[in-house]
């Protein structure tokens, strides 16, 4: 995992000081416990290390905005019910949690067991797996942030 942020911190870095994105000092044990109790199981594994790494990453001005993680943000957003807390996989339905969103209020979900990541479009109140990963997710977001700064408009973008 802290190759991953190391990658985002690396194409972070690119762009100029009021666009470039903000990390957070990493989420206290405390914090970490109360999303796991607000979301009522355990954390996805490749979140809870990516939380201790940096609580959140903050990129409103880039593109549509990312914002990943934020323990406070997303206690708020679980116990707000902002964000489906299930998806529809196949015949069965497997339990999410939010890890990200962008400005337009669409959430990024994991699922609780690990897997993949989805895309929620609030618009449509629908769902599509957009990473295998939470690692490939981030993965996808250095990458939209590469192109970016570099003004790539022929690259579809997460946000």
């Amino acid at each position: 995992m802290h190759q991953v942020v190391g990658e985002l911190r690396d194409a972070a870095a690119a762009f100029p000081d009021w666009q470039r994105p903000r990390f957070h000092d990493p989420a206290t044990a405390s914090a970490l416990a109360a999303l796991a109790d607000a979301v009522g199981a355990p954390l996805p594994a490749a979140l809870d290390r990516f939380l201790r790494i940096t609580d959140a990453i903050v990129a409103m001005d880039v593109r549509n905005g990312y914002w990943v993680g934020g323990t406070a943000e997303l206690i708020r957003s679980v116990q707000r019910g902002d964000h489906p807390t299930s998806v529809v996989v196949g015949r069965s339905t497997e339990r999410v949690v939010p890890v990200a969103t962008d400005g337009g209020g669409n959430a990024f979900l994991a699922t609780v067991d690990g897997g993949a990541i989805w895309r929620w479009a609030h618009e449509v109140d629908g769902a599509e797996r957009i990473a295998p990963t939470f690692e490939t997710f981030l993965r996808r977001i250095a990458e939209d942030w590469r192109r970016a700064v570099v003004g790539d408009t022929g690259w579809t973008y997460l946000v």
